[in-house]
């Protein structure tokens, strides 16, 4: 009886890692489909040019803002598509692709849930193996806010 319990429990600790996005898929697809990731919204300073290695050693500084996952999610490759063959198991943050970022200023810090398509790296600007290219941000409403009384 007891080794039934601890069979259910993984599988239901199995069930709730799963990706709570789009398709049945345990993997989530590169463009052209639309995904919705929830997330914290943070800026972030990487390395720049010459080397991409290290701001101390001398590259700029380049500021992005990143969407930092709770859990990894697996995006699928496609060896079809020329820019987006390579399968990443482990992706967590995702550098964000985003025309106005005044619009979306506020949330920085936040929890969020950002629209758009995903894009694997193919540039030294490109800081994390997964970029997504932004639609729309919006705030987390199942995110609980703690208000002073």
């Amino acid at each position: 009886m007891v080794w039934k319990m601890c069979i259910l429990s993984l599988g239901m600790i199995a069930v709730s890692a799963l990706p709570v996005v789009g398709e049945e898929s345990s993997c989530l697809k590169y463009e052209p489909q639309v995904v919705e990731l929830k997330g914290t919204l943070k800026q972030v300073v990487f390395p720049g040019p010459p080397k991409f290695r290290s701001i101390q050693k001398g590259d700029t500084p380049e500021t992005y803002w990143v969407l930092a996952l709770a859990q990894e999610l697996c995006v699928q490759g496609d060896p079809g598509d020329e820019l987006n063959t390579e399968t990443e198991d482990n992706a967590r943050s995702f550098q964000l692709i985003l025309d106005n970022y005044d619009k979306y200023r506020k949330l920085v810090g936040k929890s969020t849930v950002v629209k758009g398509m995903l894009i694997h790296a193919f540039t030294g600007h490109h800081h994390t193996p997964v970029l997504l290219n932004v639609e729309t941000i919006r705030k987390d409403p199942n995110k609980k806010v703690a208000r002073p009384r």
